[in-house]
């Protein structure tokens, strides 16, 4: 009997053991999300594969405790949405789908419209916010009355700050009306990072003198261009013809956007 009873225990044991594996390599993580009262709707994207379907992903059904949730395998990363061409968060990546389940909550909107997030395991467990590349990076450019030197990948002038949101800044003042390029890179052209100009180069055109603050987000590797009041660095070619038209204000921006989930 006692011979009986051990078997049985060692098979109990054995189907625990691949329930357990079996779970491990599904990789599914349920995740409820706790999204701003003004987005009337919420959505979910994640990639590779699309596999909540093509941009914005998989509406959602909100919960009788304002929530909402979602179950996704495991994936590279995802972004939350009120839907198309409407408010979404950053990038979210990182997430550890050996637990099982997390808690996202949406925060608010960053300098380029986006919104934050912290994510969280488990009840009475810290929040954590995603995490910040940090390093050295520089600004390049085409004009050494400007930056210094033309195209220095280190140029130590142009070393660039940290900012509390996790992103790097540099202001040239008073810059004068011309047509500029430029490039963030490591301290070296072993990577650089700019826009859709001539050779990959961030390239824009001012009409007056104006300062100049160069925006560097490393978790996005985005490069942003803010001109006085106007940001170069996030305009649709719709915006262009308007900015055109409006040139009379003084700062004229040619730049192409990317496609951003």
């Amino acid at each position: 009997m006692k011979k009986m009873f051990a078997i049985v225990l060692a098979l109990m044991l054995c189907v625990s053991v691949l329930s357990v594996a079996a779970f491990a390599a599904n990789g599914e993580l349920v995740i409820h999300i706790d999204a701003p009262d003004s987005w009337a709707e919420c959505y979910a994207y994640n990639w590779p594969g699309d596999a909540l379907g093509g941009w914005p992903g998989t509406k959602l059904t909100k919960g009788s405790d304002g929530q909402y949730t979602v179950t996704v395998s495991s994936c590279d990363g995802m972004v939350i949405s009120a839907g198309n061409e409407k408010p979404q968060t950053v990038d979210i990546t990182g997430l550890d789908f050996s637990k099982g389940e997390a808690w996202i909550v949406v925060g608010d909107a960053g300098a380029d419209g986006k919104h934050t997030y912290t994510v969280s395991y488990g009840e009475g467990e810290e929040p954590v916010a995603p995490p910040v590349v940090e390093g050295d990076f520089y600004v390049a450019g085409n004009s050494a009355d400007v930056f210094g030197a033309e195209w220095d990948a280190g140029y130590a002038a142009n070393k660039m700050t940290l900012g509390d949101d996790g992103c790097y800044y540099i202001t040239y003042t008073a810059v004068p009306a011309g047509k500029y390029s430029l490039k963030v890179t490591n301290g070296t052209w072993e990577k650089s990072w700019g826009g859709n100009g001539e050779n990959g180069n961030f390239d824009f055109e001012l009409t007056e003198t104006t300062d100049v603050t160069v925006k560097f987000n490393p978790n996005k590797e985005d490069v942003t261009v803010i001109a006085g009041e106007a940001i170069l660095g996030d305009m649709s070619l719709a915006a262009v013809s308007v900015a055109l038209l409006a040139a009379t204000a003084g700062l004229v921006a040619v730049v192409s956007k990317k496609k951003e989930f």
